[in-house]
């Protein structure tokens, strides 16, 4: 009896790209929205009066923008997009550098390509491969970091006394 796959390659990666598609779009409505949203809060916080009289529309607006936009949804989908793009390469490279290496030592039948342990070890590897990518994401995002919208609205105000 032969049993007929679920899905094939390519409706997977159509499937991915909608996705991505989808992710990205949703994103930059976020970015869109919170650009938007900046002037109701600056009015908000002048009418509280948690902003100086000196403090300018614009400036308050680069700040809200810098400290609330999605910039960890964006970090989260670009490590996505590169584990997406980057993960079949790398296991084809894994693979035929295990079969080299099992080749080299021997042929050592219990550590062939398809057993237990090589499956184990690609997992290991595209484990590996996401936590590395996804380390070197939020440490960036994290080395770039920009102030809260208390701190930089405590800023601007301190600016405009100056």
């Amino acid at each position: 009896m032969r049993l007929e796959p679920l899905f094939e390659a390519h409706h997977v990666v159509y499937f991915l790209v909608f996705l991505f598609l989808a992710w990205g779009v949703f994103l930059a409505w976020q970015w869109t929205q919170t650009k938007s949203l900046a002037s109701d809060v600056f009015e908000a916080k002048r009418e509280q009066g948690e902003l100086a009289s000196h403090v300018k529309e614009d400036d308050f607006v680069d700040a809200f923008v810098a400290s609330e936009a999605p910039r960890r949804g964006l970090y989260f989908f670009l490590a996505a997009l590169v584990c997406a793009v980057s993960i079949p390469p790398a296991m084809a490279l894994f693979s035929q550098l295990w079969y080299e290496v099992w080749t080299i030592t021997g042929r050592f039948e219990p550590v062939a390509n398809g057993t237990l342990i090589y499956t184990f070890a690609t997992f290991v590897f595209c484990m590996a491969l996401m936590v590395g990518v996804l380390y070197a994401a939020m440490r960036r995002f994290y080395e770039l970091q920009p102030p809260d919208l208390k701190d930089a609205i405590s800023n601007l105000n301190g600016a405009a006394q100056r």
